[in-house]
């Protein structure tokens, strides 16, 4: 069994290995329903759109047993200083060699890496119903447990069709909204909107209220990862990243605009994401029951941060 490391697109024979090593994963849509995802034959746009990215990947025989993403990249805390951290992702092994050595190397693999780079504090997002949590593979064996820190939800929303009522936004810049969403998240954790051009087709279209009361960018992900339904066509969404609101009136009608840009563009859904804790419930059950949103949990899993690191988390769902 080797380990590669990858920092750039992997080669031919190991692209195409790759592409047939993720037509083996499934996760479920809804009733009766499932897609899989698919990073393309260059494979690493997803992950570069982050940071500072490397992907370790299993193979025997030109066949790929495991992968698992490590990327390097600013973490703003909740008293609104930055500071380095690591995410972990994409953490797959194959079914076959589930329960094997596979997992144990690749989370080997991780942890050599962090060692080597510069420690840091370490996380990653599991959406809730994965068949293995982090505490089940960490915690053992020279590997630091990853407790649960948070839970989001995630919610894929239909749009607006173009030529609706008038829409209270304005169109900006990515540093502008870089700006707002730090005054909006001043108690909260959350990350960069790192290079998303690197990852999306669609040029990204950063939209604000006046005032700075809600702020956020819609984008996509299919130049890095693209969602495949079983048995269909790709699963076309926008992803609204970099939210944030003042309040959830303002929060509600920046995600209208966003949802009628998205139309715009061609997508017939949106996703986006907010921390699932009591003082959001409202907006969460606002879009699933007036804007027929579908709504799945994840948890914020990590190493390396103080105890009083849970609450809230922004995570964009461009980068889940």
């Amino acid at each position: 069994m080797k380990l590669h490391r990858l920092e750039t697109s992997p080669p031919e024979w190991l692209g195409s290995a790759l592409e047939k090593f993720e037509c083996q994963f499934s996760y479920p849509l809804g009733e009766g329903a499932s897609f899989r995802v698919t990073h393309g034959r260059q494979y690493m746009a997803f992950f570069q759109a982050m940071g500072e990215a490397v992907v370790f990947v299993a193979e025997r025989n030109a066949e790929v047993l495991g992968t698992v993403a490590v990327i390097r990249r600013t973490l703003r805390y909740p008293d609104g200083h930055e500071a380095t951290a690591y995410y972990v992702c994409d953490l797959k092994v194959s079914r076959a060699r589930a329960g094997g050595l596979v997992l144990p190397w690749l989370m080997h693999a991780v942890r050599d890496h962090v060692i080597q780079s510069g420690l840091a504090p370490v996380y990653g997002v599991v959406m809730n119903g994965t068949s293995r949590s982090p505490r089940q593979y960490t915690g053992r064996v020279a590997i630091p447990l990853f407790e649960p820190l948070a839970q989001i939800a995630v919610l894929r929303i239909p749009v607006e069709p173009p030529g609706g009522g008038a829409l209270e936004f304005e169109r900006t810049t990515l540093d502008h909204i870089t700006a707002v969403r730090s005054s909006l998240h001043r108690a909260a954790w959350s990350t960069p909107l790192g290079s998303c051009t690197l990852r999306s087709e669609m040029p990204p279209v950063p939209v604000a209220m006046s005032q700075g009361r809600a702020c956020g960018v819609v984008e996509d992900t299919r130049l890095g990862k693209q969602l495949i339904l079983i048995g269909g066509g790709e699963m076309k969404s926008a992803h609204f990243s970099s939210f944030g609101f003042v309040d959830a009136i303002s929060g509600l009608a920046l995600i209208q605009a966003a949802r009628a840009v998205a139309s715009q563009q061609g997508f017939p859904a949106l996703f986006l994401s907010v921390p699932k804790i009591e003082c959001y419930d409202g907006l969460i059950q606002t879009l699933v029951g007036e804007c027929g949103a579908l709504e799945a949990s994840a948890t914020v899993f990590g190493a390396g941060f103080s105890k009083d690191a849970g609450g809230e988390w922004w995570i964009n769902t461009s980068e889940i």
